[in-house]
């Protein structure tokens, strides 16, 4: 029974695109494609970053493009725009910043990443100029002239489903502090973590005041965000990530004494099948997560963008809209809703 429900308490939204939303994520590659690298030119240096600005040919808004690729390594447009909104002065804000993506991508500064067919060129059968899955981040030579600015980690290698994973953790980290960064205290993204000899990451980890009820005074919350996407045994390779992880918060627990896992899932179909295998294995069976469908943050804030999935009498797994701010302030949230997460 692939249900869904109980919006009371949501802000009005339209149902139309709300469906849309929650069904058709923007960050998905179909079998079959890879990501290729679009651009012509794909490297540049230093010394002719810094000859692009003695000559005034990149401007402040470049910069903080820079800034913004550095911290999040893979964004589309979209997002892009959404943290610029956070960062500039109202002054330098504009609808669209293609006229500097496009200006940084031939100098090499930037690279896009378009789905391509596999065993195509990228100038065949690739993504159109608007899809939400042309992805940009720096070249090398342009990441290590931004390094110092940011303190941001250093970009891995990573396969095709990685980058559109970390692309979806961006969306919601940007859209997070967005709304709730007065509450927030601090955060590391693609935090490294290792069990044994097994490293892994958490795409995200943010601290944050919450009040809750009963409690005399507001109280520290740890949020874990894990970006999932389908793909070949995708299945199998959440189960594991997710196993690591519920070993590495048992071994941490004093250090996030409220704290609780968000899985970014593409859709809702995606939710419920995942829920379901992880009551095939018994270290995941009792673990309680929020899912989160990654586009329905361009319509609601975070925390009001939460499902989390239960199995009914039947058997059948079903997937319930939850509001962890209960329409009050940012950050606001029963102490029942951390309860489920104990």
């Amino acid at each position: 029974m692939n249900e869904y429900g109980n919006m009371a308490g949501m802000p009005e939204i339209n149902e139309a695109l709300t469906d849309c939303l929650v069904t058709r994520t923007p960050f998905r590659l179909e079998e079959g494609w890879e990501l290729a690298v679009e651009n012509v030119n794909t490297a540049c240096s230093h010394t002719e970053i810094e000859t692009l600005i003695q000559k005034r040919i990149l401007n402040l808004i470049d910069l903080e493009i820079m800034k913004v690729l550095a911290t999040y390594h893979y964004l589309n447009h979209h997002n892009i725009r959404m943290e610029l909104e956070q960062r500039l002065h109202p002054g330098y804000r504009k609808e669209s910043y293609s006229d500097n993506i496009h200006k940084m991508k031939r100098a090499g500064i930037l690279l896009c990443f378009v789905p391509v067919l596999i065993n195509n060129p990228p100038d065949k059968d690739s993504a159109p100029i608007s899809s939400p899955l042309r992805l940009y981040c720096l070249s090398t030579a342009a990441f290590t002239y931004t390094e110092a600015l940011t303190e941001a980690h250093p970009i891995h290698p990573s396969s095709a489903r990685r980058k559109i994973e970390l692309a979806a953790a961006g969306q919601f980290l940007i859209q997070f502090l967005r709304h709730y960064k007065d509450r927030v205290i601090g955060y590391e993204y693609e935090k490294g973590a290792r069990i044994g000899n097994t490293p892994f990451l958490i795409d995200a980890a943010i601290r944050y005041h919450a009040i809750i009820p009963g409690l005399a005074r507001k109280q520290t919350v740890t949020l874990f965000l894990l970006a999932l996407r389908r793909g070949r045994n995708w299945g199998q390779a959440a189960l594991t990530r997710l196993g690591l992880f519920r070993i590495w918060l048992s071994r941490h627990e004093m250090e996030c004494i409220i704290s609780f896992p968000i899985l970014v899932a593409e859709d809702i179909s995606m939710m419920i099948e995942l829920y379901a295998q992880m009551q095939t294995v018994e270290s995941l069976s009792g673990m309680r997560a929020y899912f989160c469908p990654d586009t329905l943050l361009m319509a609601v804030p975070p925390l009001q963008a939460l499902y989390r999935c239960e199995v009914d009498d039947n058997g059948n797994v079903t997937a319930i809209r939850t509001n962890l701010t209960e329409n009050v302030n940012p950050g606001e949230c029963s102490m029942d809703a951390y309860r489920q997460l104990d």
